[in-house]
C-alpha cells in the first residue's frame, strides 16, 4: 500500500483508538472521502474478511459509514510536486485519488485545496459529478463541507472533516 492508497476505516479507526484528534489530523490530513468501492462480487468475502467488518454499527450506520468503507487522503502522490494545490480523482492510476470502478472516469474530478476549504470540480467525465444528488458545474465548482456526499460514477463517497471523524469514531465501541 502506497501513502495515497485509500486505507481501511477499519485501520482508521484502529488509529483512532490510540492517536489523539491532532495526531490524527498530523497523520491522515484536514479532510478525508469516505466511501465503499465496488468490489467484483467474487472477492466481496475476502475484502470484508481483509477490512476487518463486522456487524453494522448503529453510530457509524446513522453517520452514513460503515467498517467495510475506505478512506481516500486527501494529498498528493508521493514525488508529485506540480500543482500542489490540486487532487486529480480518476480511475487511472496516475490519479491522487484512484477509485478502481468502470463508471469513473479516467480522470473524473479536481479537487483545489485551499487553506480553509476544498473546491470541487467536474473534469468534463462521462457520468458527471454529483454533489449531494446535484450535479457539479464543471467550471464553477462547489465548495465542499462536512458530510456532503460526493458522487463520481457509480461511486458515493462522503467528505468528512477528520477532526469530526475521530470524535464519531472515538465514540464507536466494537
Amino acid at each position: 500500500m502506497t501513502p495515497t492508497d485509500p486505507l481501511p476505516l477499519g485501520q482508521v479507526y484502529r488509529d483512532v483508538q490510540r492517536l489523539g484528534a491532532d495526531a490524527l489530523v498530523t497523520a491522515v490530513g484536514a479532510y478525508v472521502l469516505v466511501g465503499r468501492p465496488q468490489v467484483p462480487q467474487q472477492d466481496a468475502w475476502t475484502y470484508r474478511t481483509a477490512t476487518g467488518t463486522g456487524p453494522p454499527n448503529v453510530e457509524l450506520t446513522v453517520a452514513g459509514l460503515a467498517m467495510d468503507m475506505v478512506c481516500w487522503l486527501l494529498r498528493k502522490k508521493d514525488g508529485v510536486r506540480t500543482f500542489q494545490d490540486t487532487l486529480l480523482l480518476g480511475r487511472a492510476p496516475t490519479n491522487d485519488l484512484v477509485v478502481p470502478d468502470g463508471s469513473v472516469s479516467k480522470l473524473h474530478a479536481r479537487l483545489h485545496v485551499e487553506k480553509d476549504a476544498v473546491r470541487l470540480t467536474d473534469a468534463d467525465s462521462r457520468n458527471g459529478t454529483k454533489l449531494n444528488g446535484k450535479r457539479v458545474d464543471t467550471k464553477k465548482g462547489v465548495t465542499l463541507k462536512h458530510q456532503d456526499v460526493v458522487g463520481v460514477g457509480d461511486v458515493q463517497m462522503r467528505y468528512l472533516d477528520t477532526r469530526q471523524l475521530h470524535a464519531l469514531l472515538r465514540g464507536v465501541k466494537f
